[in-house]
């Protein structure tokens, strides 16, 4: 049975954001062992290291399983039952994890990385990102401030938040809001003009190692599509280019301007 301290005051995670990519490191434990993890909305599952898992836990018993078609997690994983997951002052409590080899997941991120913290925790309660106080604001006392709310894309529902950026042809687009990627990612070259050269970029992720061709934006804003009509959100971004790309993302490089309000399906900026 799953259990989780869910209190109904405001609580404060710290963040450490990376300042050469991005992202958001939070510390936890995981079974009372510590634990980093990478903070990432763009994740539909929380995931850890298969070798810190058989390191700290050599008696854990892994179960392998098949992923039904609502994730974005395409490598072959192992699922392990946690007695106490806790991130701050937060403790999940027989909560279920995958467990994946991350070859390279440290390296590329520049500090020693145990796992992800995916959306499968983070939706469960409100929240507020904010990269730029470098802080996870969970229960949050107030959204003062914040903007109209953003018409959340149910189209492909995988537990992640997605949003329709409005194209240069007047089409809504689908955009994934995605913490855990560095950059902001536009996939129809049409919608946004190129100021750069096409580059070779690995990344690393859930997914293992992936090479993305991108090609550098020019700076400008995009406009997101409110819920209520007639309401208008434009966010500064500076997009890569990338048409392979199974979706656009609103990656950290953008989010750092902005703090992201997430009670789901409830996506505000401000």
């Amino acid at each position: 049975m799953l259990a989780a301290l869910m209190l109904a005051v405001q609580l404060v995670v710290p963040l450490e954001v990376g300042e050469g990519n991005n992202l958001q490191l939070v510390r936890g434990s995981l079974d009372g062992v510590p634990c980093t993890m990478i903070f990432d909305t763009g994740a539909t599952h929380t995931s850890f290291d298969l070798a810190f898992v058989t390191n700290a836990f050599p008696d854990a018993v892994l179960h392998e399983i098949g992923l039904a078609g609502t994730s974005n997690v395409h490598a072959v994983p192992r699922l392990m039952k946690t007695g106490s997951l806790k991130v701050g002052e937060m403790d999940y409590q027989g909560f279920p994890v995958m467990v994946v080899p991350f070859p390279g997941l440290s390296e590329q991120v520049g500090a020693k990385v145990h796992g992800i913290l995916g959306m499968d925790i983070i939706r469960r309660m409100p929240m507020i990102l904010s990269l730029k106080e470098r802080k996870l604001v969970l229960n949050p006392d107030s959204i003062e401030g914040f903007g109209p709310a953003l018409k959340f894309d149910y189209s492909d529902f995988d537990g992640s938040p997605k949003v329709f950026y409005v194209g240069k042809d007047g089409s809504r687009q689908s955009m994934l809001i995605d913490s855990g990627s560095s950059f902001t990612i536009l996939k129809r070259p049409d919608d946004w003009k190129a100021a750069g050269d096409e580059f070779d970029f690995g990344a690393v992720g859930m997914n293992g190692r992936e090479a993305l061709q991108m090609r550098p934006g020019a700076p400008g804003k995009l406009e997101l599509v409110a819920v209520e009509p007639g309401e208008r959100v434009e966010v500064e971004i500076r997009p890569m280019i990338n048409p392979a790309h199974p979706c656009a993302y609103l990656g950290a490089d953008t989010l750092r301007r902005y703090d992201l309000y997430l009670k789901f399906p409830e996506i505000r900026l401000r």
